[in-house]
């Protein structure tokens, strides 16, 4: 991995598990790292390390499958630090319930973008 100094990275689900050791790899090549969790605790612990690393973290809590928690963890990302340079979607969730169908491309017969 390339030196990321400079960068500004945002990791969500990062107050454990994978997102966590992403934070922390990012952080030690330079990143200044969001660290983003649900867990008050996890999220200041993880901020700590990387903190202790030498690097610069902004710690924030936000419940991903709420519109209004995204709006403001956007908000809350955007003054801390612009834009972001490298984001990683790491939270996982789920919800029960009944899916809802979409209008997705495939069902529309839109054409498919090809990766380049």
């Amino acid at each position: 991995m390339s030196d990321l100094t400079g960068r500004y990275a945002v990791v969500t689900g990062s107050s454990r598990g994978i997102g966590r050791g992403i934070a922390l790899l990012l952080a030690e090549r330079g990143a200044r790292v969001v660290v983003h969790g649900r867990s008050r605790d996890g999220v200041e612990e993880v901020r700590q390390e990387v903190e202790d690393l030498g690097g610069t973290a902004y710690g924030v809590l936000a419940d991903l499958t709420s519109a209004a928690d995204v709006q403001r963890m956007h908000d809350e990302v955007v003054a801390a630090g612009g834009t972001p340079d490298i984001v990683v979607a790491n939270a996982g969730g789920a919800r029960s319930g009944r899916a809802r169908s979409s209008r997705s491309p495939w069902r529309t017969g839109a054409p498919r973008s090809t990766p380049t």
